[in-house]
């Protein structure tokens, strides 16, 4: 089978997880969506990567054996949503059809399509261009469109739908990962003694090299990752998946820590997602439930949405630097490249590259002065920055 992982035309919703990455590698559970699709695929299908195209030249770098933006005319495809997480038996109830066809949802997201025939080279023009494909895209003469109203499919229409799906993906991804152990810990892990792995309520698992300081409690579900240190004192009540290289500290509720995330200091953070080399500063705190406990309502750029979620947190950019004693508020969505200081309560949408001194009117980051500290966060991890990474900061500003 040919298949072509697309990214849509609502990518912006995706914001601010999806700057410096396609919508494949947005996790959500242990594992980023590409891992998850290529789980779901038939054995032996070649697989197509569709990114945008400010991201391809660093996509391409990153997945040097991968097609990248590249169709063969003269092949039939598969096309399935990048930012959908696809069950098991949704292959298997796939429709049956002599021609194309084409599976919406509700919100008119495309879920699925085949396309063959001419179709394919109409198509192939925005794909090799890395334009985002919408809906009008597959609307052709002779295609069926059909509207899909199972439930075993998973939409991140919006950046904070991680957060309602985590639990569920974290526990199938733990259940594969531990098999028939409610708590496996990988022998070149580093669990010292008083500390409290609590299983009662999902299973944990703690990967290589990672260390857990003293007097730590963590209740699962709970994915603790390569290399990831969890700091003496610890609280930590799943689901929470904590990435590759983060350290943490503190207490925790119902989070995504992506990868090199620092979080060492004592302050509650709940429902929120954390890109890459986000830095919380001492006491940071995010609300996740309003006083009226009503449902959360986050902001994108100008427009507010109701998440239909009564428990958020915040969504935060990579690179972004929180200073000592921040509270943020529920629903708080923060752009890439931000510096937040001063204390008290920021905007609850905040755009990248933005220097903000609570108080005062916010600042443009001026691009060296960005990517001088991004360079040194990433050497003292041992990551080196490519010119190809770079490249694309710069074109994000």
């Amino acid at each position: 089978m040919n298949i072509i992982l697309f990214e849509d035309g609502n990518y912006k919703n995706l914001f601010p997880l999806n700057i410096l990455r396609p919508n494949f590698e947005i996790k959500c559970g242990v594992s980023n969506l590409l891992a998850k699709h290529l789980r779901r695929v038939p054995e032996g299908s070649q697989v197509t990567l569709h990114v945008r195209k400010t991201l391809q030249e660093y996509v391409t770098m990153k997945y040097p054996e991968a097609a990248i933006n590249k169709v063969d005319v003269k092949k039939s495809y598969v096309f399935l949503n990048s930012k959908v997480i696809y069950s098991k038996s949704f292959f298997e109830n796939l429709p049956k059809a002599k021609t194309d066809v084409v599976l919406i949802d509700k919100n008119k997201t495309v879920l699925y399509a085949t396309v063959s025939g001419p179709n394919v080279k109409k198509i192939s023009v925005k794909i090799t261009k890395g334009a985002p494909l919408t809906l009008l895209d597959f609307k052709k003469p002779k295609v069926k469109m059909t509207e899909y109203k199972e439930k075993d499919v998973k939409v991140m229409e919006y950046s904070w739908d991680t957060m309602r799906y985590l639990e569920g993906e974290l526990k199938k991804e733990l259940h594969f990962l531990c098999k028939d152990s409610n708590t496996l810990t990988h022998p070149k892990a580093k669990v010292a003694p008083i500390v409290i792995l609590d299983d009662s309520a999902g299973k944990i698992y703690v990967s290589e090299h990672a260390v857990i300081e003293p007097f730590s409690y963590i209740k699962g579900p709970c994915f603790i990752g390569k290399n990831a240190l969890v700091k003496s004192g610890s609280k930590i009540y799943g689901p929470v998946s904590i990435g590759e290289g983060s350290r943490v500290s503190g207490e925790i509720s119902g989070c995504i820590f992506h990868a090199r995330v620092n979080k060492q200091h004592d302050g509650f953070v709940g429902n929120s997602y954390f890109s890459e080399f986000v830095n919380l500063g001492a006491d940071t705190v995010t609300s996740n439930l309003k006083n009226n406990y009503s449902k959360v309502r986050a902001k994108l750029f100008k427009k507010e949405y109701e998440t239909d979620l009564q428990f958020l947190g915040s969504i935060i950019g990579d690179h972004t630097k929180i200073g000592i004693n921040t509270m943020l508020n529920t629903g708080t969505v923060i752009g890439a490249f931000v510096n937040i200081a001063g204390g008290g309560f920021p905007d609850k949408f905040i755009d990248s590259f933005s220097w903000y001194i609570i108080g005062k009117k916010p600042a443009k980051y001026k691009i060296p002065d960005a990517l001088k500290t991004c360079e040194i966060v990433m050497n003292r991890r041992g990551i080196k920055m490519t010119k190809e990474f770079e490249k694309l900061i710069k074109a994000k500003y």
